[in-house]
Formats: structure tokens, C-alpha cells, sequence
């Protein structure tokens, strides 16, 4: 029997909803025009501790892009939100963001003399949530909520699916767990590896249904050659980028990666060989190994 406290929970939620769904109704309306010409919609999948804040957050400097963050947008479209709708929400995430200075994980992702929060003219939008999205996209029938999102967005979906060394991948999700105060045993170890392999075996699928609809973007690429890297993702989106743009963009990227599987102390020979067995089965992970 549900409890009196689950009950309020859920009239209050319930509250919220309403009361969300009503104001990005009528605040959406009155940006129609803004979204009018919007034929592309933007989102990430991919994994946790991937680096997709730096790409988002310098997708969101150009002035005909605006990316959320943190939005999880999807789950807008489940709810079948209309499209000025979730729009309006896309924009307001992404210029609260960037009055706070597009910080997250102790980084500035502040891109300067560009457009964060702001545009001239949009015709992209999109969410940055990668291992959400794709949580969300394993869950689900996959095939209609794309479908649905091209439905209700009216434009073409463009993903971009960052990649980043499996190993750090993994350890940096055990140590933020650790951080919060679980011990590391192995079974919180196998946990994170086996959720990391999960959202693989997704993006695996997706990438077979709609191959041309997908930029893999590895991050180990782009730091060392993010001029480059920009320039693809863009040509990928097919949206002009100014050379003033790719320079001020790549004047924040790091200078190198963080290596976080050397800093979790847990990787023995046998756990390195069984977890290379794991990703061999992807080609777009082929290229990793642990040294």
C-alpha cells in the first residue's frame, strides 16, 4: 500500500510538472519566431566522465547553436512536450549556464568573444547528456523515441557520441563513487564496468542503425588537434564555423588528457585482460588498451 509520504511526493511532483508545462508553454510561444528556422537537432550519447562538457559548451559558443546542459531533454520528448516547448527550455538552461560561467568537474568552459547562452540567427539546438541519453535510448524502444524526436523537434537529428579510453572511463566512474564515500571493493568495480559496458553495447546499436546520423568524436582526438576536430564535428553538423570561432574554441581546450586509470590502483594484469576481451567485441573502442 503506497504511504502517506510517497502520496504527497507525488502530488507535489505532479505540481511541479503542471506548473513547468504551463509556463514553457506560453513563454515558448512567444519564441516561435527564434525557433522557426531551426533544422537541426543536437544531442549527445556516450558514457560518464567522457569529456562531453568541453564539445558542449563549445557548440553552444557558436552563434547559430545553442546546447543545454544537463538538461536531459529526452525525457521532455517522452513526455511529448511540444516543440517550442522544450526549445524554451533549451535556451533558458543554456543562458543560466552561462551567467554562472559554464563551469562543471572544477573546469571553465567559458569560450571568450563567442555566444554562449546567446545567438544571431538559430538553426540548431540540442542537449548536452550523454550517458543519460543513452541510458534513456537503452531503456526505450529506441527506434520510435528517435523517431518521436524527429517528429516533435521538426528537424534532423544530428548525435554526436564522444569516446574517451575505456580504462579512464571506468576508473574515473569508480573513483567519483569512492569520492562520495563507497568503499572500493570489487563489487562496486564490476558495477561500474559493467553499466560503462551497457551504454557501449547501446551506442553499438545505434551506430549500426543510423550510421549517418553519428559523429564519433574521441576524445584523445580532439585535445591534441581540436581545430581540426571542430572543423569535422562542424562539416558533420553541416554548419559554416569562422575561423575566429575554431581559434577562440581551441584556446580553452586542454593541453592533455587526464590519464584516470593510473590513478585508480586496482587494474591487475587479469582485470586489464578481461576487460580488453570486453571491448574488443567494438570497433570503435579497438584502438585502446590500458599502456
Amino acid at each position: 500500500m503506497e504511504s502517506e509520504k510517497a502520496k504527497r511526493f507525488k502530488l507535489v511532483s505532479g505540481f511541479f510538472w503542471f506548473y513547468y508545462y504551463v509556463v514553457s508553454y506560453y513563454k515558448g510561444k512567444k519564441l516561435k519566431e527564434c525557433f522557426s528556422q531551426i533544422d537541426k537537432y543536437i544531442f549527445f550519447i556516450g558514457y560518464p566522465r567522457s569529456g562531453h562538457s568541453l564539445i558542449g559548451s563549445l557548440l553552444d559558443a557558436h552563434p547559430n547553436l545553442i546546447i543545454s546542459n544537463e538538461m536531459n531533454a529526452l525525457h521532455f520528448f517522452k513526455k511529448k512536450y511540444f516543440r517550442h516547448q522544450i526549445f524554451y527550455y533549451i535556451l533558458r538552461n543554456s543562458q543560466e549556464h552561462s551567467k554562472l560561467g559554464r563551469s562543471n568537474s572544477n573546469y571553465n568552459y567559458v569560450v571568450p568573444n563567442q555566444w554562449q547562452g546567446r545567438y544571431t540567427k538559430l538553426i540548431g539546438i540540442g542537449d548536452k547528456k550523454g550517458g543519460k541519453s543513452t541510458a534513456i535510448l537503452g531503456d526505450e524502444n529506441y527506434v520510435k523515441l528517435l523517431d518521436d524526436i524527429q517528429k516533435i523537434s521538426q528537424a534532423k537529428l544530428k548525435i554526436i557520441h564522444v569516446i574517451r579510453n575505456p580504462f579512464d572511463n571506468v576508473s574515473a566512474m569508480v573513483s567519483r563513487q569512492v569520492k562520495i564515500g563507497y568503499p572500493l571493493t570489487e563489487t562496486l568495480f564490476q558495477e561500474r564496468k559493467k553499466l560503462y559496458l551497457s551504454k557501449v553495447k547501446t551506442n553499438a546499436k545505434l551506430k549500426a542503425q543510423i550510421p549517418n546520423d553519428i559523429c564519433d568524436v574521441h576524445l584523445e582526438d580532439f585535445i591534441a588537434a581540436p581545430k581540426k576536430e571542430l572543423t569535422r564535428i562542424f562539416q558533420f553538423l553541416e554548419i559554416e564555423v569562422s575561423q575566429k570561432y575554431i581559434d577562440d574554441c581551441a584556446s580553452i581546450v586542454w593541453k592533455k588528457t587526464n590519464h584516470s586509470r593510473f590513478d585508480l590502483s586496482y587494474w591487475t594484469t587479469e582485470r586489464v585482460e578481461n576487460f580488453l576481451k570486453d571491448i574488443r567485441q567494438y570497433d570503435f573502442l579497438n584502438r585502446y588498451n590500458y599502456e
